[in-house]
């Protein structure tokens, strides 16, 4: 129980080394999976090599690490994971020696995918989270035009980016969802879309992340 416990956590801690990573080799999409399967399986064969000096574990690791980098090289669709995974877990019962070791093996290649394939799919849920959260909003001072005046005290955050920008000559804040969808609203229902504060003209511009 511990060794497929072992494998499934190799497997979800993985996909973070993967990402972490991937900011230093611009390592992207079907790469980043392949790459994070390759850590995976070397970090489960090396528990398995503290506790086994058999050669089947050697070659687990050697040959599932060396096909991993070859498939994220050549950079094959997202769907061949399904297929490298069956192979994984084929050639896992393969290298066993006995009933028991086939077992043992294939369950630690399949806990192996598992951890990554979950921790993906938690990746990418809270990357879709922080994209939907992520809103901002940028204000710049320019010079004479004709602009409009609001009531800045119904878009607090609107009028703090103002007074930012009234320092610094630009500024971009970070702005809740609803609140940035009611200050979009309210700038495209102006006829001038450029907003006068204090006496100083700025642009607005929206920004996704």
């Amino acid at each position: 129980m511990k060794s497929y416990l072992i494998s499934f956590i190799a497997g979800f801690i993985s996909v973070f080394v993967a990402n972490f990573l991937s900011l230093f080799f611009r390592i992207e999409g079907p790469a980043m999976v392949y790459l994070a399967l390759a850590i995976s399986i070397l970090l489960s064969s090396l528990y398995t090599l503290t506790k086994s000096e058999k050669l089947t574990a050697i070659h687990i690791a050697v040959s599932a690490a060396t096909a991993l980098t070859l498939i994220a090289v050549i950079r094959f669709s997202p769907s061949a994971i399904i297929l490298f995974a069956i192979i994984l877990i084929a050639g896992s019962i393969i290298l066993g020696r006995n009933r028991k070791e086939e077992v043992s093996i294939a369950a630690n290649s399949f806990l192996t995918v598992l951890g990554v394939i979950i921790a993906f799919m938690a990746l990418i849920g809270y990357s879709a989270h922080e994209h939907y959260n992520a809103k901002y909003i940028s204000v710049e001072k320019i010079g004479d035009a004709e602009c409009s005046e609001i009531d800045l005290d119904s878009y607090p955050y609107l009028k703090n980016a103002l007074k930012l920008a009234e320092k610094n000559g630009k500024a971009i804040s970070r702005v809740p969802p609803e609140e940035w969808y009611k200050i979009l609203r309210r700038i495209n229902s102006l006829e001038k879309k450029c907003i006068m504060y204090n006496g100083s003209n700025y642009s607005t511009a929206f920004m996704l992340s």
